[in-house]
């Protein structure tokens, strides 16, 4: 599936900054690659992780801003590729969500880029605990906190 196959999409400019990665993705259909779009990564700092989105069409509510549910799923995403980042690692960390808890205080727009920024507080063998905001530009959009259990990749 790509832009072209959902409704009333259309894919901002990416940043240019040379210090964004594309994190990579599967070569197949799943719904973070298809639905959340094209995921920009780097490091803020050596305990700040940042991806980015630039938002579509798909992501916008009837009222005209982000879709909750797009910003939620986001996150999601954000624990996983955060942390293999934080980590030295491409790509997505393997693990499962185990919590997260969203607290929406303010609306995003469609006009900026989405960033989550994530900070991982403590790594356990087998847990991965996290923290961080949703933001566009100097504007916060959202906080959060989740817990990933890491898994076995399979073979």
């Amino acid at each position: 599936m790509t832009d072209a196959d959902l409704p009333n999409t259309g894919v901002r400019e990416r940043p240019a900054e040379a210090d964004w990665t594309t994190v990579p993705e599967a070569d197949i259909v799943n719904f973070n690659r298809d639905v959340l779009g094209e995921k920009l990564i780097r490091l803020d700092s050596a305990t700040i992780a940042r991806l980015r989105v630039i938002p579509r069409e798909v992501h916008r509510n009837p009222m005209g801003t982000l879709h909750g549910g797009f910003v939620m799923a986001l996150v999601d995403y954000a624990m996983f590729a955060g942390s293999a980042a934080l980590k030295g690692q491409t790509g997505i960390l393997p693990a499962v969500t185990i919590d997260l808890g969203v607290r929406f205080v303010g609306a995003g727009d469609m006009e900026r880029p989405v960033d989550v920024l994530v900070e991982m507080v403590k790594e356990t063998g087998r847990m991965v605990f996290l923290r961080g905001s949703v933001m566009q530009e100097d504007d916060l959009v959202a906080s959060w906190d989740g817990i990933l259990r890491k898994v076995a990749k399979k073979a």
